[in-house]
């Protein structure tokens, strides 16, 4: 008889234990799927800054551009300025970007 009541509560012991380790796998895996959720959403937002803050520099610093999914190009260099600052996330120069410079 003791023995049957040691045997259920080790058996209950152990069922109890198992549903724990489920309950704390199901809340790791609930985090981990919020957290590359958060990850996404601020990796659109930071890439939409990105691209605001290079099309105002190529806008400040007088460059005609086309911006594609692939390419950020400057087609022409419509400044006078002799020293010429390319904004960081160009990707190419156009062949005539400054042909019709005097500078």
């Amino acid at each position: 008889m003791i023995q049957l009541k040691k045997h259920r509560i080790l058996k209950m012991f152990f069922f109890i234990f198992t549903l724990f380790l489920v309950f704390v796998n199901l809340f790791q895996t609930a985090e981990i799927f919020l957290f590359a959720e958060t990850a996404a959403m601020n990796k659109d937002e930071n890439a939409d800054c990105l691209k605001e803050d290079l099309e105002r520099n190529l806008q400040e610093g007088s460059f005609e551009y086309s911006i594609t999914d692939e390419a950020v190009i400057i087609t022409k260099y419509a400044g006078e300025a002799a020293d010429v600052r390319i904004p960081y996330g160009v990707t190419r120069i156009g062949k005539e970007a400054f042909r019709e410079n005097q500078v």
